[in-house]
């Protein structure tokens, strides 16, 4: 066994007994790795020696998650703008490194670059996750994923049947997507929820029976308990969210024990900010995200565009892994009314899942007063869309004009997914 694979062995292993350790060991290691990520940024990272220098703050000034608000945070605007010399560690310059692209769903897909033994480490905490959940080295996964994902050779492990993970690009046919559950007969199944919705929907539609997995993991999107309880009767699965990026890999997963999504904070740190200061649990907040394992192309205090709850519930489980109450869209999700108050996207969620003969659909928040519904149906009723119009605007209120506008399809976003909900109002 060449010496990578030994150190790769004995990371999976750590990072499979950190599970179990305590909040305060867990919260010791998250605060030491900090503390490395931080003196390697600022010497070897161009934006974040002039951005900590700009603030006046030093390496030294920050011994723990507290002293991050000492570091201004930092868009995916600002590093989309800034050329790789800064923000790409020079340690790394003349290495090979592994790229991973976010999903885009923002319409602004980026680019995010890795040491072939951080990627490694993101893997596993994926793997932690799903083995946590039931999943064991003899399972085959059906992946979903958008095709610039797909990888183009399997790794050793498959070839010994170890871990077999077979793909299906999103991008496909609907019966591409209904025959790789036929072909390969998986006993797992991953994919944004958007496409396992669909998945399910065009699984009942062709009267396909006896599908059985055991376990599907979504992400992605929000979804209603409803549309998890419909997936899982239909491809037979137990049901897991996941909440992950392209820039950190898994962030928070759900164990089935606790209520809420363990956070791996001996991965990430995640804050839940409002107006720049961290919110109560059980209030939403911006996630602003610290990855611990992006030496090549460290992400500090990076506003990850999504909404969070946090939660201040005790695992269940055993596990020394913190909890988030739940994951509430991004925040170009949240529909913004006039008097500034926010509405999540699991509000138009409860109101269009249990419209049975509306076959897609989306808000699109045009300005603060204006917003367009966009439905796709054969035969919804005149009566239907102005019981439609009258729950939003009970909830919206009447100085918001709704549109509601039948149309042949919902073009799909450039990242692959179709959003329910699309706001244009900061």
């Amino acid at each position: 066994m060449y010496p990578h694979e030994i150190l790769s062995l004995y990371n999976l292993y750590k990072l499979w007994t950190n599970q179990w350790r305590s909040s305060s060991e867990l919260k010791q290691i998250q605060e030491e790795k900090l503390r490395r990520l931080i003196h390697h940024a600022y010497r070897s990272v161009p934006y974040y020696r002039k951005l900590m220098d700009s603030a006046g703050v030093k390496p030294q000034d920050i011994q723990g998650t507290s002293g991050l608000k000492l570091i201004p945070t930092t868009s995916k605007k600002t590093l989309l703008a800034l050329p790789k010399e800064e923000i790409v560690s020079e340690d790394f310059k003349n290495e090979r490194l592994v790229t991973i692209q976010s999903s885009g769903s923002t319409g602004c897909p980026f680019s995010v670059l890795f040491t072939r033994q951080d990627s490694r480490l993101t893997w596993f905490s994926f793997l932690r996750a799903f083995t946590a959940n039931g999943l064991n080295l003899w399972d085959k996964t059906l992946i979903y994923t958008g095709s610039f994902r797909i990888p183009s050779k399997k790794p050793w492990f498959e070839h010994l049947g170890i871990l077999r993970r077979y793909y299906v690009a999103i991008e496909a046919e609907a019966d591409a997507r209904v025959e790789g559950i036929l072909r390969f007969n998986p006993s797992v199944i991953q994919g944004t929820w958007g496409v396992l919705l669909a998945l399910a929907k065009e699984v009942t539609g062709r009267s396909i029976k006896d599908i059985r997995t055991k376990l599907i993991f979504g992400y992605g999107d929000t979804i209603a308990s409803s549309e998890r309880k419909f997936i899982g009767d239909i491809l037979g699965g137990r049901i897991v969210d996941i909440y992950g990026s392209g820039e950190a890999g898994i962030i928070a997963w759900e164990c089935g024990h606790c209520p809420g999504y363990h956070i791996n904070i001996d991965m990430v740190i995640i804050e839940f900010l409002k107006d720049g200061q961290d919110v109560s649990p059980g209030t939403a907040g911006e996630i602003v995200l610290t990855n611990l394992h992006s030496y090549a192309m460290p992400l500090i205090r990076y506003e990850q565009q999504d909404m969070g709850i946090r939660s201040d519930k005790k695992p269940l489980c055993g596990r020394g892994l913190p909890l988030m109450k739940s994951f509430e869209g991004r925040t170009d999700d949240f529909v913004i009314l006039p008097t500034g108050k926010a509405v999540p996207p699991s509000f138009f969620i409860a109101v269009f899942t249990p419209l049975k003969d509306i076959f897609q659909w989306r808000v699109v928040q045009e300005s603060a007063h204006k917003i367009k519904v966009l439905i796709v149906s054969s035969k919804v009723s005149s009566e239907k869309i102005r019981n439609i119009e009258n729950a939003l605007k009970e909830k919206l209120g009447a100085e918001v004009e709704i549109t509601i506008e039948l149309v042949d399809e919902i073009k799909k976003d450039p990242s692959g997914k179709r959003r329910a909900v699309v706001s244009k109002v900061k």
